[in-house]
């Protein structure tokens, strides 16, 4: 199921690109990274830039061959793995948009 699944990943992280680099040039935003009290903006990026190594570079040369190594020898701890790991990166996706649209609207 997870290798169904990286297809759209890879699309939704390239739209989320996109997207942003758009809003930074249509609104033009690009000062907002020299200032500290835009530190939510920096946060957007690397969060992204996580997600975008983990998917364009680790997962088709590193994390398929260990997860299928582990996964034979003990599916039921690669599965915990995978959800633990699954939950930790939804956790940062989360704290971005919380931060994202606070610091949009004020809150920091």
């Amino acid at each position: 199921m997870e290798r169904r699944f990286a297809l759209q990943a890879r699309v939704a992280v390239l739209l989320v690109l996109l997207s942003g680099l758009y809003m930074l040039y249509r609104y033009s935003l690009w000062d907002r990274f020299v200032d500290a009290r835009y530190w939510w903006m920096h946060l957007m990026v690397a969060v992204w830039l996580l997600f975008a190594v983990l998917l364009y570079v680790l997962e088709p040369l590193v994390v398929h061959r260990v997860i299928d190594r582990r996964a034979s020898a003990a599916p039921g701890a690669t599965l915990t793995l995978m959800l633990r790991f699954h939950a930790v990166m939804l956790a940062l996706a989360l704290l971005a948009i919380f931060a994202a649209v606070g610091g949009a609207h004020g809150l920091f």
